[in-house]
C-alpha cells in the first residue's frame, strides 16, 4: 500500500506533488491518498466465507451442585477476607450491588479506569483462593 501510494505522488513527472507544494497541503493530500489507498485495498481483498453446516455440541456448563454451592458460599467469605480493604469495596459494589464504575468511582474516589484492572486482580485472588479449599480453611 505505501508503494502504491509513492506511485501515485510521482507518477505524470511529479504533477500531484507540485501540486501540492505550491497549495501547502502536501500533508493533507497524502493523508487523503493514503486513506483512498488502504480502502481500495480493503475492498480488494476477497473474504471467503463458507456456510456452517455442522451443529457444535456445547458442553454444558459447569454448574456446581447444591451440597458444592453450600460449599462455595462457606468460602467465600474467607476468600474475600484474603482481599485489600479497596479489592473488597470494589467488588462488594459492582458485583453484589450492581453499581456502575463511574458510581463506583464517586463512592470510593478510585480513578474510572482503575476500577476494571483492580477487579481483575481480585476476581483472579478469589478463583485461587476457591481453587484451593484446604487453604481457605486454614
Amino acid at each position: 500500500m505505501v508503494a502504491e501510494v509513492w506511485r501515485n505522488l510521482l507518477q505524470h513527472d511529479r504533477r500531484l506533488v507540485r501540486q501540492c507544494l505550491e497549495r501547502g497541503s502536501l500533508l493533507a493530500m497524502l493523508h487523503t491518498l493514503t486513506r483512498h489507498r488502504s480502502v481500495d485495498l480493503l475492498r480488494r481483498r476477497k473474504l471467503v466465507t463458507e456456510p456452517f453446516t455442522e451443529e457444535l455440541e456445547l458442553a454444558p456448563a459447569a454448574e456446581p451442585e447444591l451440597e458444592d454451592r453450600s460449599q462455595l458460599t462457606e468460602r467465600l467469605g474467607p476468600a474475600l477476607a484474603r482481599l485489600s480493604a479497596r479489592e473488597r469495596a470494589l467488588v462488594e459494589l459492582f458485583y453484589l450491588h450492581q453499581k456502575s464504575y463511574r458510581e463506583i468511582e464517586l463512592l470510593t474516589g478510585v480513578r474510572l479506569n482503575s476500577i476494571g484492572p483492580t477487579l481483575g486482580r481480585a476476581l483472579a485472588k478469589l478463583r485461587t483462593a476457591l481453587a484451593e479449599p484446604t487453604a481457605v480453611a486454614n
